[in-house]
């Protein structure tokens, strides 16, 4: 209507409206994800029940699981069984110092390759890379620490 004057909130929906389409994506970066395994890993009570609870896709820790200890391991499991299990604790400060968290300790974290794999300098097993074990976190921390 020629005279009508647009209300302050009519503007301001109308400038937020054209702002938000002007987006193609929404990039979300977080980093340090250890807040999040040392915090909320055992996420359900009684530990984390296999398979997840009803509705859920997020399985969370589970005192059921345990890294191996690499055969040359100076220091091995005092039971002899060759595994670190899964733990809770008060102090999260632990462990100290921290596990490596650049890209190619992530890498042999989750694929427990060590010595390059076939992709130098970043631990990737051959393409298509399989789902990942999680059973390198005390081979990782242990070349970390040497």
């Amino acid at each position: 209507m020629p005279g009508k004057k647009e209300s302050t909130s009519d503007s301001f929906e109308n400038a937020t409206n054209s702002a938000l389409d002007t987006f193609d994506h929404v990039v979300v970066l977080m980093l340090e994800n250890r807040s999040f395994d040392n915090l909320l890993g055992f996420i359900y009570p009684d530990g984390v029940p296999s398979p997840p609870p009803a509705g859920t896709s997020f399985a969370g820790a589970s005192l059921a699981m345990w890294n191996p200890v690499p055969p040359s391991a100076v220091h091995q499991p005092p039971d002899g069984s060759g595994k670190v299990f899964v733990t809770t604790t008060k102090d999260y400060h632990q462990p100290y110092p921290d596990p490596g968290e650049e890209y190619y300790h992530i890498n042999v974290q989750l694929w427990d390759q060590p010595n390059g794999g076939t992709s130098w300098p970043y631990n990737l097993p051959p393409a298509p890379l399989p789902a990942p074990g999680m059973q390198g976190f005390v081979t990782d921390y242990i070349e970390k620490l040497g």
